[in-house]
Parts: structure tokens; sequence; C-alpha cells
């Protein structure tokens, strides 16, 4: 798909990012010239009813759900030769590029970067929602610094105490052990997943790293793998934040913060004792380098 090309009452502006299924454009509503960002089934996939009903995933879950810190989903368009979802548009790159290339807006201010994903997720889960795939990937920050949850392409809508999935899904890298090991798993499966994102950005690095997906699931779920301390690869963060988020990537969900809620409280208390100033900050993502 092309510049100029009109899908429904957009017109395509640009494309952002493509995966499997989808791919999201830059586009502009003609009837008020307003930015969004669409994300279009892609041209090539039969559009069956369990091809649409994989492409729209967790975007019927948080359809209408509007917080300063998710990206929100306005329209779902089931247009049989082209499905696609309205989505609001962030300015801005995902948290992945901004570590990767060491940009201000996050190596000064990560504790701001934690809590604004926090609050998101706080929300998501106080409408009964799971995200199933926090990682920096899914993370977007607008060039002013607002940072936004992404992809709700996993995210599945809780009715009981305990969720079960027999299947894996989600990034290797950042997946809750119970998930792999029995497929129950909670709201404490996004915070780990939170804390696991958290250990990259205050490292350059996830935890856990290995030569296939298969050898990292294994790190993620063995009792006798551990983290190596934060404090090894980034002396500058603070002990009472390093505390904070390796309580969220304990590995049985009973020993980390059973909501997002006690998470924000111990940040904004962290917060509120010491902002990172530039200086004390920038250590965090180059200490690896040195």
């Amino acid at each position: 798909m092309s510049f100029g090309k009109t899908v429904g009452d957009y017109e395509l502006l640009g494309k952002i990012n493509e995966g499997g299924m989808a791919e999201i454009h830059k586009s502009r509503h003609r009837g008020d010239d307003n930015v969004f960002a669409l994300r279009i089934m892609l041209p090539g996939i039969p559009r069956t009813s369990r091809n649409v009903r994989r492409f729209v995933g967790g975007a019927e879950v948080v359809k209408g759900l509007l917080h300063p810190n998710i990206v929100g989903i306005l329209e779902i368009v089931l247009d049989r030769e082209m499905p696609y979802v309205v989505m609001e548009y962030v300015e801005g790159n995902n948290l992945k590029q901004c570590l990767l290339r060491r940009e201000a807006i996050v190596t000064q201010n990560p504790l701001e970067i934690l809590m604004q994903v926090a609050r998101g997720l706080q929300f998501l889960h106080s409408n009964k929602v799971i995200h199933r795939d926090i990682k920096p990937e899914n993370i977007l920050v607008s060039i002013a610094g607002q940072v936004k949850i992404a992809d709700f392409s996993l995210a599945v809508r809780k009715d009981k105490d305990l969720l079960v999935s027999r299947a894996i899904c989600g990034s290797r890298s950042y997946i809750a052990p119970e998930r792999v090991l029995h497929g129950r798993y909670d709201e404490r499966a996004d915070i780990y997943s939170l804390g696991i994102t958290a250990y990259e950005l205050l490292t350059g690095h996830p935890p856990y790293s290995g030569k296939s997906d298969q050898e990292v699931l294994s790190k993620h779920v063995s009792q006798w793998v551990h983290p190596r301390p934060i404090s090894q690869f980034a002396p500058a963060v603070p002990p009472e934040l390093e505390e904070t988020v390796m309580n969220c990537i304990q590995k049985d969900p009973d020993r980390r913060y059973p909501d997002v809620g006690l998470l924000i409280r111990d940040l904004e208390e962290i917060q509120s004792r010491s902002r990172p100033s530039a200086d004390r900050a920038r250590p965090f993502l180059e200490a690896q380098d040195e």
C-alpha cells in the first residue's frame, strides 16, 4: 500500500510498521484531517472468519478504553475486502528503539517511563484486561515524553481468578514462568513482563538471553537461574529501585507484587525521595559499554 491510497474514510500517509498479519499506516481522516494509525490486514491473507478473528485479536477487548498511558482503539471495521482497526496515532518511537539509540528522553527519565507504563497497566487491569505481551517494542514514547502501552493483539479479558492457556504466546524474553510451566496466570504475569522491561530499561538488556527461544524459556522457569543484580551493570540505580524491579521478576508469582497499585506506590515513594538527574540516569544505560 502506498502514499495517497485510501482505506474507508482514511488517506494513507506512510507505513509505520508491518507484522505477520497486518501493516500499520499513519493516516488522515478525509472528513476532519485528524491523524490516526490504521492497522490493516495484509492483502495476501485469506479473509476467513478464523483469520479475521486473529487479526482483530484483543482490539475488541480494549475498544473504547481511554487512558493517557494506553493507545486508544477507536474503531474496528470488518470490511470483507479490507478489515482495519483505527487507533490513536503517537508521534515518536517505541521504547526498544529509544534504548538502542540511547535517546535522552529515556536515559534521563527511566523512573518516569516506568511510572507511566505502570499506570497504563493498572488501568487495563482495573478493566479486567490482561495485556500478555508487555515489552519495550509495545511501549510507545512520544516526542513530548508521553508513554503509552500499545499492541493489544494478545490482550484477553479476565473473567475468573486465573486464566488458562495451553499456547505459549508472547515474546519469549519477557514471558512469565507460570505461563510456560502450566498456562495458569493472572495480572501478575503482566507485572513480571513489566519487571523484565524495567530491567532492560535500566541495564540496556533483558536479564535472560540464549541462542534459541527454548534456552531463554528454560532460564525464565528454572529455579537455579537468577538474574544478575542490576547494580552490576548500572551502579547508579538506587538500591530501592533495584529491589522494586527484582520483586517484579520473582519466578514465583506469590512473591511478586500482587497488583500494580502497590508497585506504583513504591515507585512514587522512590520518585519523591530522589528524582534521577541526567547525570545520574545516564549510567543506567551506558555502564554496559564501559
